[in-house]
Parts: C-alpha cells; sequence; structure tokens
C-alpha cells in the first residue's frame, strides 16, 4: 500500500507542475522537484499553492483513504545558490526550517531559502 501510496504522489506532483518539471524521489521519503520557472508567468506563491492544494486532497489507495501534510523547501537558482549542489543545501536547509516550525497552521508549509552573496 505504501508504494501505491508514493507512485500516487509522484502521479500527483506531475500532473500539479508543468511538463518540463523532474521529479526525483530519495532515500529520506523526500520529493525532489526540478521546475522551471519563468518570472512572468509565476510567482512560487502561486505554483507552491497550487502544488500544497493538490497534495492536500485525499489519495485513495487499496480502498483507504490517506490525507498528506506537505512540507516544502524551495530554492531559486541562482538567487539560492550558483549550483546544483548549493541550491539542493539550500532547498533542505528551508525544508529543515518548515519542519522545525512544525507543520501547523499557524506558519506557512514552505519556506523559501535565502538568497546567496554574489
Amino acid at each position: 500500500v505504501f508504494d501505491q501510496l508514493l507512485r500516487r504522489i509522484a502521479q500527483r506532483l506531475g500532473d500539479s507542475v508543468d511538463e518540463q518539471a523532474m521529479i526525483a524521489y530519495n532515500d529520506r521519503c523526500e520529493y525532489l522537484l526540478l521546475i522551471p520557472c519563468d518570472p512572468y508567468q509565476a510567482t512560487p506563491d502561486q505554483w507552491v499553492g497550487r502544488l500544497l492544494e493538490d497534495l492536500r486532497q485525499p489519495f485513495g489507495v487499496a480502498g483507504h483513504t490517506f490525507y498528506l501534510t506537505p512540507a516544502l523547501g524551495i530554492a531559486l537558482y541562482p538567487d539560492s545558490g550558483h549550483d546544483a549542489s548549493e541550491v539542493m543545501r539550500a532547498a533542505q536547509h528551508a525544508l529543515q526550517q518548515v519542519k522545525q516550525a512544525g507543520r501547523g497552521v499557524s506558519h506557512a508549509p514552505w519556506a523559501l531559502a535565502s538568497a546567496v552573496e554574489p
């Protein structure tokens, strides 16, 4: 059932983002998304809001209903890092901020990594 749920989550993520986005899953039960963004088309607030809304909808798997409480750590290139490694570290740090704050309703369920110095 867990594997089926993971596949359904990946499918829903794929349906929620642009077809050029890349989705990966790591060994810490986290999905990694690489989303090409045109700052003139959508802001992080807009596409994060859509992702969160889609992920909060119930998942029906094998006769069970699952509800997720997503947490997102977001990093933007080149604002959050000058290479892939820096951007990934920034996203992980942003995700840890969200997890440390808890996933309650009193704060945003996502965090944007701070900009790096040039």
